[in-house]
């Protein structure tokens, strides 16, 4: 479905009926926070972020973030990964439509970069921040987001560390990436 949502460009997608999106979205959701299957999350993860850059581009599904904040809030180590997944993917493909929830995005990843119980929502969020400074521009005013990204710096470098120490050198040198991405702001 994500690829002939991405190869319609989102008309395949808007020629169904909104009753039956609106259960299909709906399906995706419950289905992201139910999969006990990471790389069947990470699937769904992918067509929530292909389906949202169709309907938030035309004012619809504006729950969804709103949805994915209360996912990463959840008690449930899956709900969190899960949630900050779906975000990471979102800036992958509608960054410019994130616009205004940037500030919430800093508070929320501040929260997700030191989740105490699971690595894997610690890197996406490492991961989420390096496609957050890749959708800024240094040529505009970005005072206040490089502050933030300030502030999160050490929570960023202690991510990096916990890889390196769990053997997980692939996210290390994603996280190392990102800050290669920070040098540029």
């Amino acid at each position: 479905l994500r690829k002939l949502v991405k190869k319609s460009s989102g008309a395949m997608w808007e020629s169904i009926d909104a009753q039956t999106r609106d259960q299909m979205k709906q399906t995706f959701l419950d289905v992201m926070v139910t999969e006990p299957g990471r790389l069947v999350r990470h699937s769904v993860a992918r067509v929530i972020s292909e389906v949202a850059k169709v309907e938030l581009s035309q004012g619809r599904w504006t729950e969804l973030i709103t949805f994915l904040y209360g996912c990463c809030r959840s008690p449930s180590a899956g709900h969190r990964e899960a949630g900050v997944y779906v975000l990471f993917t979102l800036f992958e493909v509608i960054a410019d439509k994130l616009q205004e929830h940037i500030p919430q995005m800093f508070a929320l990843f501040s929260q997700t970069l030191a989740d105490p119980e699971s690595l894997e929502v610690r890197i996406t969020t490492v991961r989420a921040l390096g496609k957050l400074a890749d959708f800024l521009e240094p040529d505009t005013p970005i005072e206040n987001e490089i502050q933030l990204f300030r502030g999160l710096l050490p929570g960023m470098i202690t991510v990096i560390q916990q890889c390196l120490d769990s053997g997980d050198e692939r996210s290390a040198i994603d996280g190392i990436d990102v800050f290669d991405g920070l040098l540029v702001l």
